[in-house]
């Protein structure tokens, strides 16, 4: 017996938009393709919202490819980031992909000045009705500008971790 799908299509048409989203970001199909086991046709295939593709998907491997080629190049891995969105979850970077700094001082101003825009793009949203749309979501690019504030605070724990473990 099947069961329905947990996930519902416009779900899915994120996961197709965040796919291509992390391939430009890895330079374009090409660029992508020859970091992965896939050709160029697949890549696009993988982006693709048109009907005929629109139930073909990355396959965990190639995500990972560009994954590791989008934290290497101390970029987000927007498709990780999405799938974490879509189950509720948000992407947290570890201590090896969020380049902790060992100054206090710098990881603190990174903090205050993403938490700064995060706060500055939703009072924006704000001021004109008191509510915050998707549209305007969408507009002043505030799910980013939260996910930075989210990793740059998870990089101070993790070197508040490193401290506490070197003096246990």
């Amino acid at each position: 017996m099947k069961l329905p799908r947990p996930s519902n299509e416009h779900q899915r048409a994120a996961l197709k938009r965040a796919s291509a989203h992390q391939v430009r970001c890895a330079g374009g199909q090409e660029a992508a393709a020859a970091l992965t086991r896939v050709g160029r046709q697949t890549v696009q295939t993988y982006c693709s919202a048109a009907p005929d593709h629109a139930d073909v998907y990355m396959p965990l491997d190639v995500m990972l490819d560009l994954t590791l080629d989008a934290v290497a190049r101390d970029e987000p891995p927007l498709l990780l980031r999405e799938i974490c969105a879509l189950a509720g979850g948000a992407y947290v970077a570890g201590p090896a992909a969020a380049g902790v700094a060992t100054d206090w001082g710098r990881l603190l101003a990174a903090i205050a000045g993403q938490h700064g825009e995060a706060v500055a793009a939703v009072c924006q949203a704000l001021a004109d009705d008191g509510q915050v749309s998707a549209d305007e979501v969408r507009a002043l690019n505030i799910r980013e500008l939260l996910s930075r504030v989210i990793e740059s605070l998870t990089a101070m724990r993790t070197r508040a971790d490193e401290l506490m473990e070197r003096d246990a």
